[in-house]
């Protein structure tokens, strides 16, 4: 039978530059590995599972009336030998017509025939598939590897030759012949500390740095042309390059154009330690165990992309977010004309895909081992949709870099807030809470009281008087009394203030930050003490809620109010370093309020300054006359396209500052739609946060902690610890990307742990 709708129309090759879905289904995860594939629309090249599934063929054809489509649908070949584990020593060009059979079949959904396969246009659109590139490649070398750069002590090397280097030589204290680093300042060879998967050591080069303060190493058998080699410097504890690498080796007789790599590199090593996340010792514990099922899914890293699945496992194991988005994935996918820029749509996709169960499987394209009744681990999902609409416009979440799991957490959650769905409710709203500062001068012992809005508690690590850190201890800290400088406006005193600060209402989920970030001799480090859990993590915050005010007390004028918006995330970033708020706000004030790293920057130019410590003179920052905007400014934004509404929104947000509004206006594209359609003057009915609560007793149970391995601020690798029911019991689960694994024990969190995710418990 002839189709009619097989036209120019609606069949034909991708365009250049097409993005083209062709591995899974663009509202929900159903993926080639179906038994029935999925439909691609030969039209735009979106795709959809087919009626075998959840029928989203039929959804995408009653929104764009496209009728011809393509089924995919793979199964793997069968191998003579399991698929070997990637290193960087061996890197091989993935082909998956080595891997796959591929079955193409084309088909009219309106006339419900089949176009003949051997039809000429047919056969030329199968083939310019086949050459297009993957919607989602990864890279798991590259998920390691971080941007090597060199160091002053690198830069400004001595080097004195006081040793006979071989390359066929051994630790000079202990005789170990592998895992051996290199002085280059006086040529002694020395056995590396014990690394996972590179072999054993004894940390005498180590040893040899603090006796001499010679710290400069290179690993001696990762030498060869070809590579990049492991140079460290014990000094800055980093990884580093060296420029002069060559130049630097001759002097003590060695050839790097004629010597060859017989050892991994720390690159590799990382990688290795992605791949088996100490799963086998882990698995030797009583109880520990591969999980599959409701809620136990896990999510492929796509390149630097742990730090996205850790965030996002997190919030899905709250059971008012995940329940909310299950219900978006049954009303709104289907009927979204654009799911592959709709945040909503994709939301809604990961709680089907999270949660259901249906992807929670051991994978049938990996071997686990030899042994076959070790059952492998799951394929894990790809968010890459996620990733590129949360990512859109952002200078460092569009990128494949590593990014900072709190920063994006916040992130996130603003998105959300943006990206209402059909019920109107903010679902963002969940972590946001009121908090009020009571400020006490010590010279006349006035007070005043102020409120702020926030989404998280960023908190130092305290330790108890026997070094002990506890979480509890920590969350105390936040409504603990302290001291500050202060010159009272009413006593003119400079005896200093009192604050404290408790809750004004209490959020359905709490999100805390640790502080592990420190800053030593100028460099940013990683803090790994240990911070212990105690009992059944279950934290009452009762005593947390603000008191009624004290009879008679006397009140301090009202503080003069700033047209200056404080950057959040750039606060939340500095303050997150350790950075005080008000060296915060002097640096932002001196950097145009524009960002975190321009602000750092300042600081590190400035921390002698005798007055970045005290507070920033309000009064002395002119302000606007009133909270109109200036009609030349809204003119100007005019003339380049934006409506009136959207400039006066733009120029209100940036302070009447017309170039920090072109930046706004074109970095929150998404929200010109709202503003457009919102009333001056109206108030957002849905601006009540319907998840805050001031009843006690407030009892919160800690559902989540995300963990950074790794001991560089810039490099690393994210996991989640996440509390779920198994088989009817409380158990947690360590999701290290696709792997899903039952844990006995919280003791790994203790030194990585970073964010904190406690549900409140109610009644």
């Amino acid at each position: 039978m002839t189709c009619p709708h097989f036209t120019e129309e609606y069949a034909h090759c991708p365009p250049t530059g097409t993005v083209i879905y062709q591995e899974e289904c663009v509202r929900c995860f159903i993926s080639t590995d179906s038994s029935s594939g999925i439909d691609l629309c030969l039209c735009c090249f979106e795709s959809g599972c087919t009626k075998n599934d959840l029928s989203h063929n039929v959804s995408h054809f009653d929104l764009t009336k496209h009728p011809i489509y393509l089924n995919i649908r793979r199964t793997p070949k069968d191998q003579e030998e399991p698929p070997q584990k990637l290193t960087k020593l061996e890197i091989k060009e993935e082909n998956e017509a080595d891997k796959f059979q591929f079955y193409y079949n084309a088909h009219c959904i309106v006339c419900d025939v089949a176009i003949d396969q051997e039809n000429e246009k047919v056969k030329a659109i199968v083939d310019a598939l086949k050459k297009s590139p993957s919607a989602s490649q990864m890279s798991q070398v590259k998920s390691w590897e971080n941007e090597i750069v060199p160091c002053e002590h690198v830069l400004t090397l001595q080097q004195t030759p006081a040793y006979t280097v071989s390359v066929n030589g051994s630790c000079t204290q202990c005789e170990l012949s592998e895992n051996l680093w290199l002085c280059l300042n006086c040529g002694k060879l020395s056995c590396g500390r014990k690394q996972f998967g590179g072999g054993g050591g004894n940390g005498h080069a180590v040893e040899h740095f603090q006796s001499t303060n010679h710290g400069v190493a290179v690993k001696l058998h990762s030498l060869s042309a070809s590579s990049q080699p492991d140079v460290y410097c014990y000094i800055c504890d980093e990884e580093r390059d060296d420029p002069e690498i060559k130049n630097h080796l001759s002097t003590f007789g060695l050839n790097l154009d004629s010597m060859s790599k017989t050892e991994k590199s720390l690159a590799e090593m990382q990688l290795a330690q992605n791949l088996n996340f100490d799963f086998g010792s882990m698995e030797e514990e009583e109880g520990a165990k591969k999980l599959f099922g409701p809620c136990l899914t896990g999510l492929r890293n796509l390149g630097n992309s742990c730090y996205l699945s850790s965030v996002v496992q997190a919030l899905f194991s709250i059971d008012v977010f995940r329940n909310h988005y299950l219900q978006v994935f049954q009303t709104h996918n289907a009927k979204c004309s654009s799911a592959t820029t709709c945040l909503v749509c994709q939301l809604g996709k990961l709680a089907d895909g999270l949660c259901s169960g249906k992807f929670s499987r051991p994978s049938h394209f990996v071997m686990a081992s030899e042994d076959p009744s070790k059952i492998p681990f799951q394929d894990g999902l790809r968010p890459f949709m996620l990733k590129d609409i949360v990512g859109k416009g952002h200078e460092e979440f569009s990128t494949g870099r590593q990014q900072d799991a709190y920063e994006f957490l916040l992130y996130l959650l603003k998105k959300v807030k943006t990206a209402k769905d059909e019920s109107g409710l903010d679902m963002s709203s969940m972590v946001s809470f009121t908090t009020e500062q009571r400020l006490q001068c010590l010279g006349c012992n006035r007070a005043r009281y102020s409120k702020i809005e926030t989404e998280s508690l960023a908190l130092p690590i305290v330790k108890r008087n026997n070094g002990e850190s506890f979480f509890e201890d920590c969350l105390r800290s936040f409504v603990s009394q302290d001291q500050m400088e202060y010159t009272c406006e009413s006593c003119h005193s400079k005896a200093g203030a009192v604050t404290q600060t408790r809750f004004v209402s209490f959020p359905k989920v709490l999100a805390v930050q640790l502080n592990r970030f420190d800053i030593v001799n100028w460099e940013l480090k990683k803090v790994n003490t240990a911070v212990q859990l105690g009992g059944d993590a279950i934290y009452d915050l009762s005593d947390f809620l603000v008191g009624p005010r004290q009879e008679g007390e006397e009140l301090l004028p009202e503080e003069s109010k700033s047209q200056v918006e404080w950057n959040e995330l750039a606060m939340e970033q500095l303050t997150a370093m350790g950075f005080s708020v008000n060296r915060c706000q002097h640096a932002l004030l001196a950097t145009g309020n524009s960002d975190a790293e321009s602000a750092m920057n300042w600081l590190f130019e400035h921390l002698e300054d005798p007055s970045i410590d005290e507070p920033v003179d309000l009064s002395k920052i002119s302000e606007p006359s009133s909270t109109e905007v200036s009609s030349d400014h809204v003119s100007s934004l005019c003339d380049m396209g934006f409506t009136v509404k959207a400039a006066k929104h733009a120029l209100k947000e940036t302070q009447n500052n017309v170039e920090r509004a072109v930046d706004w206006l074109f970095s929150h594209t998404d929200d010109l739609a709202a503003i457009e359609n919102a009333t001056e003057g109206a108030t957002d009915q849905n601006s009540i946060n319907v998840f805050a609560s001031t009843t006690v007793p407030a009892l919160y149970k800690l559902k989540a902690i995300v963990c950074h391995k790794g001991g560089s601020v810039h490099a690393g690798h994210y996991v989640a610890f996440i509390r779920e029911l198994v088989d009817g019991q409380d158990v947690w689960a360590l999701f290290n990307d696709e792997k899903v694994l039952q844990v006995s024990s919280l003791k790994e969190t203790e030194s990585t742990s970073y964010v904190y995710i406690l549900e409140r418990l109610d009644a």
